[in-house]
């Protein structure tokens, strides 16, 4: 504004013998906005400025409360997609690491018809994984594997128990089993 629109402004706030200056330094005044205290000077009822103001406050926390609910709920979905990422990793290297120990497990069976009295342990690396196997005899034409199929921090165990050697192999039990 220049100065010839402050003199026009103030011009009428002189001109009423200094009670709308009264109103001007009144600290409740002082919250509403400029706008509407000049249209209350010139107008014979008083505008309710500060109803609209608070309307705006309305408006404003409505749009704070809406965005931090949002917020929560888009940060909410991260973190479960996130877990359920995880989850689904930590299932396909479980499916790998089994995968592994069964392949221990046909190979310990391999050596075994290659070599019948065949005892001891081996190791094989695959993909992204090793697995081991150890093969012991339990006398006679038996014979226990334990194969252990390891993937990133996932390891997973077979016990494979043969019964029969010659003249073809036979597995008594084959089974995942824990430590």
């Amino acid at each position: 504004m220049d100065m010839n629109s402050h003199e026009a402004i103030l011009r009428p706030l002189r001109a009423s013998g200094g009670t709308a200056m009264k109103q001007w330094n009144n600290p409740l005044r002082k919250a509403k906005s400029f706008h509407c205290f000049i249209a209350s000077l010139f107008s014979r009822r008083v505008i309710s400025c500060y109803t609209g103001c608070r309307r705006g406050y309305i408006t404003l926390i409505s749009v704070l409360v809406v965005g931090a609910v949002g917020g929560a709920i888009g940060i909410s979905l991260i973190l479960l997609g996130l877990g359920a990422s995880r989850s689904s990793f930590a299932f396909e290297q479980s499916a790998q690491a089994k995968a592994l120990a069964e392949a221990c497990a046909e190979e310990a069976m391999q050596q075994i018809h290659d070599q019948s009295t065949f005892t001891g342990n081996g190791t094989l690396t695959l993909g992204q994984g090793t697995c081991t196997y150890a093969v012991t005899s339990q006398g006679g034409q038996s014979r226990t594997i334990v194969s252990t199929g390891i993937v990133g921090s996932i390891v997973r165990r077979e016990r494979v128990i043969v019964d029969q050697i010659t003249p073809v192999i036979r597995a008594a039990s084959w089974q995942d089993v824990a430590d």
